[in-house]
């Protein structure tokens, strides 16, 4: 199930990346740049695509309310909703009915909800990449290196979060590229609660 959570969330790289060229930030820079983006955010909603490692796709719609919630609610016929805090994960399929609930360092998307985000302090920095429009950081928990780790992708121009990879621990990527950003909206707190009673999907 584990695996299964982490294919929900995972992310690889985009179908048709650009070529990354010299570097002209410092690595102190782009972290800078990169922690600054997250603790800024108070809300955040993008579309979303998924490509998980199977080549399946799936759309939907993220929300984050910083620190500590995230939403990704997925489109039909994808059953599945998943809510983010700071102490678990939880996964909702209405298809088969079931509500699950796991760790929230299970995952690398407990960085991205701390209350300080700071990619230098509390994750292990494994590269950084840049080309003339973007920049990409990938890292991994300091403490659970084997969870697998996290690639961000973001536009220079302005700083903003283009797309994720999250790799697991058997090494599988799901690709997830962010589209539509909006940034400072009213988002209920009911937004991020699912109730562990839920109804199952209607079929025509």
């Amino acid at each position: 199930m584990i695996k299964r959570l982490m294919t929900v969330f995972a992310l690889g790289f985009a179908l048709c990346s650009p070529a990354l060229a010299a570097e002209e930030w410092s690595a102190e820079r782009v972290l800078t740049e990169a922690n600054g983006y997250f603790n800024t955010i108070t809300t955040f909603r993008a579309q979303f695509e998924q490509v998980d490692s199977s080549g399946a796709i799936s759309t939907g719609t993220a929300y984050m309310k910083r620190p500590g919630r995230a939403r990704f609610e997925y489109a039909d016929p994808n059953p599945i909703t998943v809510v983010a805090n700071r102490s678990f994960v939880t996964l909702e399929d209405r298809e088969f009915n079931t509500v699950d609930r796991y760790p929230a360092g299970s995952t690398p998307l407990s960085m991205l909800l701390a209350k300080e985000v700071d990619f230098s302090a509390k994750a292990e920095i494994v590269s950084i990449e840049q080309g003339d429009d973007i920049v990409r950081v990938t890292a991994r928990d300091k403490d659970e290196p084997g969870q697998g780790q996290i690639m961000l992708e973001f536009a220079k121009q302005p700083f903003e979060l283009r797309q994720w990879v999250i790799t697991d621990a058997q090494g599988l990527d799901t690709r997830v590229i962010f589209s539509a950003h909006t940034y400072g909206i009213e988002l209920a707190n009911s937004l991020f609660h699912i109730s562990d009673t839920i109804q199952p999907m209607r079929r025509n």
